[in-house]
């Protein structure tokens, strides 16, 4: 799917709900031709910023043999080196430091992005020239489990947004057929990052944008009547991604990011008949009330060209409309399209 590059930082900016950090990061990704470059100024602009605002620190544990006390006494220790033969104590001390794990993973972000093939040299110089900025750091072996392990509060909340972005990187730089250097991966491409990412896009844009509605996730109960506990259980759940009420309407978007929306059935196009019917199943299942009686259902798709909307009514009342979002646009238009279809 060919995406321009702005269109992407919004949809990312939007689905992290990072709009404020995208505005503190100044980046101009219409004159950006790769995705590499694009999270490589993000990168040179975040700790640009950090850089004017100061880098977080944090009380990091030490240990060290000492003729003075500092902290506590590590009493174990210290009799078992004999250490008080000596006229020394082990001694276990917090101290404030540059050396937290989010700076680390920064560090080591950076690292891996100056050997990426085909990274624009002015960009690589500059991140090279931040990586010695944070010499103080040390560097950290990146895995799922480490970004897990981050910890954040209000006071350097900013690193959740650069957290968001390594993470990605990670996700998608591989090991290059050239020693030491890697490859960015279209992530566009892989259905399974990009499904929930696409869902998390939509869902915060009409929630920031679509001010009449409340937008939320919505549980639904099947209105099958289960003969006992043991019954129940086998019934599976039913959760929206995206529900938006207002006043006097309802609408569920149900989200999807497939590289075909159609599948062919006897040599004939058709809409994915799984898609149809998870939908049709959240509809049939609401509870009775005015809104669940004139509730819309749509099934979302992004693509890269064109537009298609098809809408079907129900007997009961209720619509169902099959729809694309064009993001191969201007972010203006998408912007526009998107609101127009709640409203």
């Amino acid at each position: 799917m060919q995406v321009p590059i702005e269109n992407i930082y919004y949809l990312l900016c939007y689905a992290w709900n990072k709009l404020e950090e995208k505005d503190l990061v100044k980046i101009e990704a219409k004159d950006t031709t790769s995705l590499v470059d694009l999270f490589a100024k993000v990168l040179i602009g975040g700790v640009s910023h950090l850089i004017k605002r100061g880098f977080d620190r944090g009380y990091v544990q030490h240990s060290e043999e000492t003729r003075s006390l500092r902290g506590k006494i590590a009493v174990s220790a210290t009799v078992k080196r004999n250490l008080l033969n000596r006229g020394l104590v082990h001694c276990e001390f917090d101290e404030l430091s540059y050396d937290v794990l989010h700076n680390q993973i920064l560090k080591s972000t950076i690292r891996n992005v100056v050997k990426v093939e085909g990274l624009d040299q002015s960009l690589q110089e500059n991140l090279i020239g931040h990586y010695h900025r944070l010499q103080e750091v040390t560097e950290v072996e990146l895995s799922k489990k480490v970004f897990s392990r981050v910890q954040l509060n209000r006071n350097n909340y900013f690193y959740d947004f650069l957290m968001r972005v390594c993470e990605l990187l990670y996700t998608n730089l591989l090991p290059s057929e050239k020693s030491g250097e890697w490859k960015f991966r279209a992530f566009l491409e892989d259905e399974a990052q990009m499904r929930g990412l696409f869902e998390a896009f939509v869902r915060n844009f009409y929630k920031i944008e679509a001010g009449d509605y409340r937008v939320r996730r919505e549980d639904i109960f099947w209105r099958l009547l289960p003969i006992d506990d043991e019954a129940a259980k086998f019934l599976p759940d039913m959760r929206t991604d995206i529900t938006l009420t207002s006043t006097d309407r309802k609408l569920i978007v149900e989200c999807k990011y497939t590289a075909d929306i159609f599948q062919e059935y006897f040599g004939t196009p058709k809409f994915r008949s799984e898609h149809l019917y998870q939908l049709n199943a959240y509809l049939s299942n609401l509870p009775e009330g005015d809104l669940n009686g004139r509730c819309q259902g749509i099934l979302l798709y992004p693509a890269a060209g064109g537009t298609l909307k098809r809408e079907y009514d129900f007997p009961n009342g209720r619509k169902l409309s099959v729809r694309t979002i064009n993001l191969n646009q201007s972010w203006q238009v998408i912007h526009s399209d998107l609101l127009a279809m709640v409203a």
